[in-house]
């Protein structure tokens, strides 16, 4: 919608193309025919007129009606050595678009095409939608040209790079915690690998609600890593507190632990997700304008309350990100994170069991016991 160009507008010109072999051939070079050629329509200054102490240059060039005739550069002879050569024999011309300007940037000739979004589109889902129907076009440019997406597209690319270096730093502050709080490098592993997994719920649930991973998408991704850490520390915490304080073997404390911690997380994750369910179907109140006309809501309630519109577009991708994200997310907490508990403890088990030549089940049983101690 609104497609523009930035190229100013072609105006007519003349276009004299010089035939430079017989222009030799009668001693002639492109400058003194193009100097002929602008004497005659543009004019040459031969004197200057003195009214007191007013100057007046005296310009002599073609009448009006001759300038405006092209059939008259058929009768302009170019004078040279005392020998005056018609213009038709060494040169040919025809009328045709020139350029009404040219733009630059970085010392390169651009052209800038431009287009609004209609509201209630995505921008990313638009632009991609434009790359599909354009690359084969764009593909088959002669050489020497080329072409990028800038504008908004550009920005948002500047954003996802900061975003990006936003969310490694991110994810490395969160290491950093959890190691100094759990004094291990296992258990925050397996907390950052439930986060970086939980990405897979988001981009499951764009591709089912057909939506673009834009900036408000990794925003939500960022948002979601929150949620995640959450529980998947609260699940392994108590896990730790059953093993250390009543003496559990890590099986029966990993089952009891997600039998305890289920509710929470649960309500964590619906908590999360319903909140968030407005946006991502856009639902809208107009609380202003309810409040400052309240009798007319009865009367007029489809102007207070409506589905869509341009926050749906641009709050959707972020909604949409941290619901199924989360949903996939708390399956992953509820039964990735107690498997991957197991799986790195045995590990361990098995590796110090190796170290000292002892059996698993003694040198389990001895864990625990300095545990529970």
């Amino acid at each position: 919608d609104g497609l523009e160009s930035d190229l100013p507008e072609a105006r007519p010109e003349i276009r004299i193309t010089v035939d430079r072999e017989k222009a030799a051939l009668y001693e002639l070079n492109t400058n003194t025919i193009g100097f002929t050629i602008r004497q005659a329509i543009n004019g040459v200054e031969a004197s200057k007129f003195r009214d007191g102490k007013e100057e007046y240059d005296i310009m002599v060039r073609l009448s009006d009606e001759y300038r405006d005739d092209m059939s008259t550069l058929g009768d302009l002879t170019i004078f040279h050595e005392g020998t005056q050569i018609p213009l038709s024999e060494v040169a040919t011309w025809e009328v045709s678009d020139g350029l009404g300007g040219i733009n630059h940037k970085d010392a390169e000739r651009v052209i800038t095409i431009s287009a609004d979004v209609r509201s209630g589109y995505q921008n990313n889902a638009v632009l991609l939608e434009t790359q599909a129907v354009l690359e084969e076009y764009l593909n088959a440019m002669p050489n020497g040209y080329s072409y990028s997406y800038t504008g908004q597209q550009q920005e948002q690319e500047e954003t996802f790079a900061f975003l990006g270096k936003a969310f490694i730093i991110a994810v490395f502050l969160i290491a950093f915690i959890l190691v100094s709080q759990f004094n291990s490098i296992v258990k925050p592993l397996i907390i950052l690998s439930s986060v970086i997994m939980s990405t897979a719920g988001v981009f499951y649930g764009l591709v089912t609600f057909q939506m673009a991973f834009g900036m408000m998408a990794f925003l939500g991704v960022i948002s979601l890593a929150g949620v995640v850490v959450n529980n998947a520390i609260v699940l392994i915490d108590y896990v730790d507190i059953l093993r250390s304080r009543d003496g559990y073997d890590m099986k029966e404390a990993l089952i009891q632990a997600g039998k305890v911690r289920f509710r929470p997380v649960i309500l964590t994750a619906i908590t999360t997700t319903l909140g968030l369910v407005p946006l991502a179907i856009g639902f809208n109140f107009d609380f202003i304008e309810l409040v400052a006309h309240p009798l007319e809501f009865i009367t007029h309630f489809g102007d207070y309350v409506y589905m869509g519109g341009e926050q749906a577009a641009w709050w959707g991708p972020m909604a949409i990100a941290v619901i199924v994200g989360l949903i996939f997310a708390t399956a992953l907490t509820l039964i990735l994170v107690p498997v991957l508990y197991y799986l790195f403890e045995r590990g361990r088990i098995r590796l110090l069991a190796f170290m000292f030549e002892k059996t698993d089940e003694d040198l389990d049983a001895e864990l625990s016991y300095q545990t529970q101690d």
